[in-house]
């Protein structure tokens, strides 16, 4: 057999290298995994499995410990920081609060449209948040919410089901006198409304249709869609008699009645008063705590002001009081003040004691419910002398806007009679101007606004004159007020010490 080509035969593998022999052997250190597993036998990283499915979640091993440690946060509404979370501490420096909320970040974004306003409430006293330690304060709301906009979500099922109420209410709806081929023509698609969504209906196909026929001489005004399905809305309350729930809180916001500046405390001292028109009896109740008068009678035509105007006296006789009732400046024993801001006032008046002491605040205050204005002349003649000094502020122009010059006439006659020789009468008349405001309340007050021929700037002129009686007037003056329509002249009548009633 003849002998293979140099070109095929393959040579053996070189022998190792003595030194390579000689030292000792060392196994390879196996790469370590990433995820913290142990590595398979075959190199790469895997994950052992013994059967080669993928092994449940529950069987898995998690990361170890230290490498999923807790983390501190890092953001913070309002600015603060990990020690400060609230950021508190820039309430006290205005300059460090101008620096952290220069700019609002991530973590609190700014209130959008549509969303529920936010609403941050600020101690007066940051040492003090509960006003444990400051009587009669409170917490200051410091971004006041803005009352939204009401939406109509329902306007799509009301002109849908307006059909189908007419149809159930057993109204027929107009038809036309003649049908035109747009009537029996089928409705366009784009007309259609879209099933699951309400949306807001488009006039379609208008140009197609052409001019409608005009309805017959006969026939019913066809409603409008919706109307019967809406629901009466609660009428707002129009004042007819001036009787504001809200009237002493735009007046008088914060400071005391600047009208009391005008009269003066022997008039009152030991006197007995009616205070007719006086509402929630802010100015009653002045009257009758600082000057002492024997009887203050509070009239009002509104029974919801009166029950409020006799809450009102638990007001005024916790003024200067401790929280437990004790003198201003007296150690407190009982409740702290705050109760008192926030449960109103927990002084009560006690019963009338015997003696000197039976006339003095709040038991010479009484509130009743009543018309004053007389309905008939005969009732004019029949009153008889009771008070020493009678108040008319603010009541003129409703009195004649309801029951025109004939009421207002026998309400002046009325309070002559009422008063006792040598009584006062203080009249606050409202400008001419301020009755074409509230002329249109009702049909009534419409129609005696057209009828009104005894002015405001009369009224000096006719109380002093036979028909009523009154000895002289005097002009006490203007009281100042921030609004213009509340700056009135108050005067005052003298009846004479010889006048029968």
């Amino acid at each position: 057999m003849a002998a293979a080509p140099e070109a095929f035969l393959v040579p053996p593998p070189p022998p190792p290298p003595p030194a390579a022999a000689a030292a000792p052997t060392e196994p390879a250190e196996p790469p370590r995994p990433r995820n913290g597993l142990r590595a398979a036998g075959g190199g790469g990283g895997k994950r052992r499995s013994s059967c080669g499915a993928k092994q449940p979640a529950w069987k898995r091993r998690r990361r170890a410990a230290s490498e999923c440690g807790p983390v501190l946060p890092s953001e913070f509404l309002l600015g603060g920081n990990i020690f400060d979370p609230l950021n508190l501490n820039s309430l006290l420096d205005e300059e460090v609060s101008r620096a952290l909320n220069a700019r609002t970040p991530q973590s609190s974004p700014l209130p959008q449209r549509g969303r529920d306003p936010v609403e941050i409430l600020v101690p007066r006293d940051i040492t003090d948040p509960l006003s444990l330690n400051a009587p009669g304060e409170g917490l200051r709301l410091a971004s006041p919410a803005k009352s939204a906009r009401r939406r109509h979500r329902h306007r799509g099922q009301q002109r849908g089901g307006a059909a189908s109420t007419a149809a159930t209410a057993g109204e027929e709806p107009a038809r036309p006198a003649e049908p035109s081929a747009a009537a029996t023509a089928p409705p366009c698609p784009a007309a259609l409304p879209a099933p699951g969504r309400h949306r807001k209906r488009r006039r379609t196909c208008s140009k197609s249709e052409g001019p409608r026929p005009p309805p017959p001489a006969g026939a019913e005004k066809p409603k409008a869609p919706g109307k019967a399905a809406q629901r009466p809305r609660h009428q707002v309350r129009k004042f007819q008699y001036g009787n504001y729930c809200k009237y002493y809180g735009y007046r008088n916001p914060d400071v005391e009645d600047a009208r009391l500046r005008a009269l003066r405390p022997e008039w009152f001292a030991g006197k007995e008063v009616l205070d007719v028109g006086c509402n929630v009896g802010h100015l009653t109740l002045s009257i009758a705590k600082r000057w002492a008068p024997a009887r203050v009678v509070g009239l009002d035509i509104d029974g919801r002001l009166i029950r409020s105007a006799r809450q009102n006296i638990r007001h005024y006789l916790s003024e200067g009081l401790g929280a437990d009732g004790e003198a201003a400046g007296a150690p407190r024993k009982g409740f702290p003040a705050a109760l008192l801001a926030s449960r109103g006032p927990i002084a009560a008046p006690q019963l009338p004691p015997d003696g000197p002491g039976a006339a003095d605040f709040p038991h010479n205050v009484v509130f009743v419910t009543g018309n004053y204005v007389p309905e008939r002349e005969e009732a004019v003649g029949a009153q008889r002398p009771e008070f020493d000094v009678v108040l008319l502020l603010s009541l003129t122009k409703w009195v004649q806007l309801n029951w025109g010059d004939e009421g207002l006439k026998r309400l002046f006659r009325r309070a002559f009679r009422h008063l006792r020789p040598g009584g006062l009468l203080l009249l606050e008349p409202q400008p001419w101007e301020s009755y074409r405001k509230r002329k249109g309340l009702t049909e009534t007050t419409y129609r005696n606004y057209q009828r009104i021929r005894l002015r405001p700037e009369q009224f000096p002129a006719y109380l002093t004159s036979p028909e009523v009686g009154f000895e002289r007037c005097e002009l006490l003056g203007t009281p100042q007020h921030s609004s213009k329509g509340f700056q009135r002249p108050i005067y005052l009548f003298h009846k004479g010490r010889g006048d029968a009633p």
